[in-house]
């Protein structure tokens, strides 16, 4: 979905626009300012938005682009976006099997409000964190994941805690 902001409401992110042409919308309906998703991914456009994105590529392999660099993710690798940065994803041959976290920074910015100001960078984690690192990663997104599904008042505090932790890990990588 196209939007168009107007300068007074985030003038980076109509710069952003500007340059690209697609700001992609997310919902929060499950559960405040998170949204998860699996999707078999062929081709999506360059494209931003809001959240702070993290996707492990479950089968299959895709290509990455962003305006700084470009690379080639496989099964098992996770690829983080930070809010407001432009990326483009092509599947490598079959569709590639991606599940998807998008988080609003308003998710835990009560507590800790410097999360507004956190900057990761677009990149491969195999690049940057330990291989021991990474597999708690995975765990910990499949296990949000397994919880948001449930869809119960205490799956998604389970949920919830599981994204703290991944937060908790990417922070201190």
């Amino acid at each position: 979905m196209k939007m168009c902001l107007t300068p007074d409401k985030d003038a980076f992110l109509v710069k952003q626009m500007e340059l690209y042409n697609e700001y992609e919308l997310i919902s929060h309906s499950k559960l405040a300012d998170c949204t998860m998703f699996i999707v078999d991914m062929v081709y999506r456009p360059m494209h931003l938005h809001k959240e702070l994105e993290l996707c492990v590529v479950l089968s299959g392999g895709c290509r990455v682009s962003t305006d700084r660099q470009s690379f080639e993710a496989g099964p098992g690798e996770i690829l983080l976006f930070d809010a407001g940065s432009s990326h483009e994803l092509c599947a490598s041959g079959a569709p590639a099997r991606l599940l998807t976290l998008q988080i609003s920074d308003s998710f835990c910015a009560r507590f800790y409000p410097q999360i507004r100001n956190v900057r990761f960078g677009c990149r491969l984690l195999s690049d940057c964190l330990s291989e021991l690192s990474l597999h708690t990663l995975q765990h910990a997104m499949l296990q949000a994941f397994s919880e948001y599904l449930l869809d119960s008042p205490q799956a998604m505090f389970a949920c919830m805690a599981q994204i703290h932790a991944i937060f908790a890990l990417l922070l201190q990588g």
